[in-house]
């Protein structure tokens, strides 16, 4: 979720009839624009709001921290599209406003042509306080020296009504945005084969909860590799099951709705065996250590939406490798050791929280 704040000041300049000697408007302190921009990857960011204003509104944009208008606008996904909440404060009121479609760009214009009329609206008020504020106000006369009431001539209108006639260049838009700290959280359970993981081929699930920052995320997960056996003679066997959790760091870039990723991490768990001779009961079960180093592949889609499909293949390089064996009489027979290289494969579905 990108989020960035813009300060943006308005300066009207209009011009005005030489009949009122009072200061002209254009020498009015300009209007303030306090912007606080917040929304999805993939859609438009505040620069991208600040075009469409200056698209809007032909005046001069200047940056200003005390701004009289503060607008704050959130673009957040909803099934389907996208929904944007918009809030305008002025020194007179405050609305709130909410657009749902499915295009962001779309609300993002909608929610433009909103602020910039009423931005039209308050300079039109502004204008006309400080066009009765210019009028000079004579000395109340005696009644036997009163002269006749001046009158004062109106200010005549621009060709293209009261819109401001004068455009400046605008000052350059901050590149610092505040979208750089702010994210979404997903979570979703997958599963798949796995091999060589366990003694021989096998399932496992696992679940996950993860935080997402730009192309970055950062992951949290538990998983189950389901019990396997092992039988290297017709005397001994075992079966084990390989529990555990751990952290992964994915690089996930987007291409329109797919997302891409390439993962790394640590996984550390348990793996539990139970083992079987011809001349002994079952032994078992037996706890060992296991720690591996996993690497992944996969892809998401759609990538822009509240669910999504998540695809992933990798391997898990062992760096703790339990063994088990089982003892006949004085003798004892291994059975199963962790192999150093396991490969997966998983699907399932990822949610992104609002």
């Amino acid at each position: 979720m990108l989020r960035a704040t813009l300060w943006l000041g308005l300066v009207l300049t209009q011009p005005v009839e030489e009949a009122i000697p009072a200061p002209d408007l254009a020498e009015r302190s300009p209007t303030g624009i306090a912007l606080t921009w917040s929304s999805v990857e993939g859609c438009p960011d505040a620069s991208a709001f600040a075009e469409l204003l200056r698209s809007l509104i032909p005046t001069t944009l200047r940056f200003h921290e005390d701004g009289e208008f503060e607008v704050h606008a959130d673009i957040r996904p909803n099934t389907p599209g996208f929904r944007l909440e918009l809030r305008l404060s002025t020194p007179e009121h405050t609305s709130e406003r909410t657009f749902a479609g499915p295009q962001c760009d779309a609300l993002a214009q909608a929610a433009s042509v909103v602020v910039a009329t009423q931005i039209f609206i308050e300079q039109d008020s502004a204008r006309e306080r400080a066009q009765v504020q210019a009028v000079p106000l004579a000395p109340m006369p005696t009644p036997s020296t009163a002269p006749p009431r001046p009158t004062v001539q109106p200010e005549p209108e621009s060709p293209e009504g009261r819109l401001p006639t004068q455009a400046v260049a605008s000052d350059p838009i901050p590149t610092t945005s505040r979208s750089r700290l702010h994210g979404s959280f997903f979570l979703g359970v997958v599963g798949g084969p796995t091999y060589r993981i366990g003694p021989a081929l096998s399932g496992m699930l696992e679940g996950f909860l993860g935080f997402r920052r730009g192309p970055v995320t950062f992951e949290a997960f538990g998983l189950h590799n389901f019990r396997s056996g092992s039988a290297p003679s017709d005397e001994v066997s075992a079966s084990v099951r390989v529990s555990g959790g751990g952290v992964r760091s994915c690089w996930a870039p987007t291409l329109g709705q797919l997302g891409f990723r390439l993962c790394g991490g640590l996984v550390a768990g348990a793996a539990t065996g139970e083992g079987r001779g011809s001349f002994a009961s079952t032994l078992g079960p037996s706890v060992r250590s296991w720690m591996a180093i996993p690497f992944e592949l996969g892809l998401e889609w759609p990538r822009k939406g509240r669910l999504a499909l998540r695809v992933s293949a990798g391997c898990a390089i062992a760096v703790l490798r339990p063994r088990y064996h089982v003892l006949l009489g004085n003798e004892s027979r291994p059975v199963w050791q962790a192999e150093r290289v396991g490969v997966f494969v998983s699907l399932g579905p990822q949610i992104t929280l609002p």
